[in-house]
């Protein structure tokens, strides 16, 4: 799971070798501001408070929207969703048989656990269909859409960049085959623990490869979740956290993508919104990117999800990132995430659910006495039906869900 950059860098150069921190640490940039100009808004405006605007300094590869059948397209093959037929056909069809064999562990270790539970126990929320914000989750919108799949608004974050708009036709045979392998690899972390794995990051949707970032993988989440991209654009944010739209073409990665898309049984809906941030969530980091916390905000009422976090929210320079999430209207989260005793019971009504004894030995000086207390005071046990987080590989997994009483 991608994380911020000096402190991942210290937590791993232990047991991982320089050249691999050296690449983490090369991935934590992002994009200038530049000099924008103004743009009506019209249906790219994200809600009434998300002011946009464009500026003619670039992505790495587009510069307008790219046309919907081609984004329909891409997504459903990376998805191994269609078999196109002619001279590459064997090739897709093998694609799509390893991709239905790993999506259906997916779902039935995970996703589909997850939307049960979900649909009982975090009702309340789903009812109120505005925007989630899921700091660390990378990629990650299988699970966040799982626990929030109404939400009109997607705001996901990493370190990795968001990588380029894949042209599979430029692609030879052997580079293709190759490049679809290593995506299913990649996945095959989330198959197995229900999370990405940090060290593998890089190597598995670094630049490096053909089919980068982390575009290609959006595809193919939104493509399995039933859903199809309508529009695909790479952004910038002003210090106000106004979005500003590239366009052109430059050497560097773009900060952040857009992606708007439909139910594909319901193309005429009106489109959802997933964004992906390559940002540094370090008070450092947050410092030198203003309008990335200002962006948030200007969401509104908005939700947090975070799990598998390596506890970064309890370290003191992640102070903003905490002030953010505890802005929110509500937070679901494991014991990675905010620190139990920064709930204040006059603010927070606080459900407790899974089981809470232990951290993995790793993080044993994260473990949480007085979170364990009050997991051990509940009347009634809440169990999960599905494992999510560190916590799930020793003792059982555990999700805290808090609500600010002001917005009930």
């Amino acid at each position: 799971m991608p994380i911020c950059c000096s402190t991942l860098g210290r937590r791993l150069s232990r047991n991982l070798g320089s050249v691999f921190v050296l690449l983490l640490l090369a991935a934590c940039g992002g994009s200038g501001d530049g000099t924008a100009t103004p743009e009506t808004t019209g249906d790219r405006a994200t809600s009434d408070s998300l002011a946009i605007q464009v500026i003619p300094q670039a992505s790495a590869l587009e510069t307008a929207e790219t046309d919907r059948q081609v984004l329909r397209r891409t997504s459903e093959r990376l998805a191994g969703l269609e078999v196109p037929e002619g001279p590459r056909q064997e090739l897709w069809a093998t694609h799509r048989q390893a991709m239905d064999s790993l999506w259906a562990t997916i779902e039935e270790r995970h996703l589909d656990p997850m939307g049960g539970w979900a649909s009982t126990a975090l009702a309340s929320v789903q009812q109120h269909p505005e925007a989630v914000f899921y700091p660390f989750g990378g990629p990650d919108f299988p699970s966040v859409e799982q626990f929030f799949p109404t939400s009109s608004t997607y705001v996901l974050v990493g370190l990795e960049p968001p990588g380029t708009l894949p042209d599979l036709a430029a692609f030879s045979d052997e580079v293709l085959s190759s490049e679809l392998e290593r995506l299913r690899d990649g996945l095959s972390n989330l198959a197995d623990k229900g999370y990405f794995v940090a060290r593998h990051m890089v190597l598995d949707f670094g630049q490096a490869q053909r089919l980068e970032g982390f575009v290609p993988v959006l595809y193919i989440f939104l493509a399995r979740a039933g859903f199809e991209p309508t529009s695909v654009r790479f952004l910038d944010l002003s210090d106000s956290g106004e979005l500003r739209y590239l366009e052109g073409l430059t050497d560097t990665q773009p900060y952040a993508v857009e992606m708007l898309f439909v139910p594909r049984d319901a193309p005429q809906a009106a489109p959802r919104r997933l964004y992906y941030f390559s940002q540094d969530l370090s008070d450092q980091g947050l410092a030198a990117k203003p309008g990335f916390e200002a962006f948030v905000r200007r969401l509104g009422a908005f939700d947090v999800y975070m799990k598998s976090a390596m506890y970064l929210p309890h370290e003191p320079e992640f102070g903003r990132l905490e002030a953010l999430m505890l802005d929110g209207r509500s937070v679901l989260q494991d014991d990675s995430g905010v620190p139990w005793h920064r709930f204040d019971a006059e603010r927070w009504q606080v459900d407790l659910f899974g089981v809470y004894t232990k951290t993995l030995a790793n993080y044993r000086q994260y473990f949480q006495a007085d979170m364990a207390a009050a997991y051990a005071q509940r009347e009634e046990p809440s169990p999960l039906p599905f494992a999510i987080g560190y916590n799930s590989r020793i003792s059982g997994s555990c999700l805290l869900w808090a609500r600010r009483k002001d917005m009930l």
